[in-house]
């Protein structure tokens, strides 16, 4: 008989417990190796609209026609600022690249005709009707709910915050419904620095440019909201191999890293019982990154393609994904 003593023992049953959590564990994955980026779905984006291919079959431009009217507000904001929400939103949605919006002078025309003021349109129906007489696929109006100045003592300085508050809508013009209905608020911030005798040593006086800081913060808001409903659109210029230079560029907002995906238009859906046209047939093409922006033009890289026969071509249309 064989006897082994203590240390003997525990030096097996060391063997045998690491032996079988081994065979267990199942493996992981080094935390070191890298992970494969997921691929870009070659798919139509959500929401698409074929009125837009409508519109390039008759001959009409990329942009959305747009009427901006003036912004509304109570006659307590007018004595405190003079708010040009129009104009900053105007600025907005053409720096987007995504707009033709309608002369001022053509919009008061049309207003002075149909006897309503600048600022008197508030319904949507209303607003539908004047769109048609401009010409407008969307018309935006909105109000002006609030502005509003805080003073807080900070002991060493005072904090001024200034916030103003407005309402927009977007009204599609052939149908008369309300396709975006959002609310948005702006805030500035500065400090005033005052002397014992309380003369300002240093911050505003005139809290004007507070007001438009604070505005122009909240049409942002609103001008991103209405921006993403809408892609960016434009055509194949030039292919080179993996490189695609599209007519897209700085001054319609494209950027380094934004995402388009390219499509051939190939014929008319209809229905197979009116035998109306609903939409198109589209063959999404590829993926492209865009590496370099110019003013008038971007090249990007095809990221994925739909195969390895697929071929771009100049004039196929692309479409943005991620703006």
């Amino acid at each position: 008989m064989i006897y082994l003593n203590s240390k003997t023992i525990f030096f097996i049953f060391i063997i045998i417990f690491t032996a079988g959590c081994a065979a267990s564990s199942p493996a992981t994955r080094s935390s070191s190796e890298p992970t494969k980026p997921a691929a870009t779905a070659l798919s139509m984006p959500s929401g698409w609209d074929d009125s837009i291919i409508d519109r390039i079959k008759e001959g009409k431009g990329l942009k959305k026609r747009v009427a901006v009217l003036e912004f509304s507000d109570n006659s307590d904001l007018k004595d405190k600022v003079d708010l040009k929400l129009s104009d900053m939103l105007i600025t907005s949605l053409v720096k987007s690249g995504k707009f033709d919006v309608i002369e001022r002078t053509q919009i008061e025309k049309v207003l002075n005709e149909q006897k309503l003021g600048m600022s008197g349109i508030i319904d949507e129906s209303t607003a539908a009707e004047v769109g048609k007489l401009l010409g407008a696929e969307y018309v935006i109006f909105g109000v002006v709910t609030s502005a509003t100045q805080q003073n807080i003592d900070k002991f060493a300085y005072t904090l001024v915050v200034v916030e103003t508050s407005i309402d927009v809508r977007v009204v599609d013009a052939v149908t008369g419904k309300i396709i975006v209905a959002e609310r948005a608020t702006g805030k500035s911030e500065s400090k005033i620095v005052k002397s014992s005798d309380g003369t300002v040593v240093s911050g505003a006086v005139d809290f004007d440019s507070e007001y438009s800081t604070s505005a122009q913060k909240a049409i942002d808001k609103i001008g991103d909201k209405i921006g993403t409903l809408f892609p960016l659109l434009g055509y194949v210029v030039q292919v080179d191999g993996m490189k695609v230079t599209l007519d897209i560029g700085e001054e319609r907002g494209a950027g380094s890293g934004d995402s388009f995906i390219v499509i051939r238009v190939t014929d008319e859906l209809l229905h197979p019982v009116t035998g109306k046209r609903i939409g198109w047939n589209k063959e999404v093409l590829a993926t492209i990154t865009i590496n370099t922006t110019e003013k008038t033009l971007s090249i990007g890289t095809v990221v994925k393609k739909k195969s390895s026969e697929t071929i771009i071509k100049p004039g196929d249309l692309i479409i943005s994904v991620n703006r």
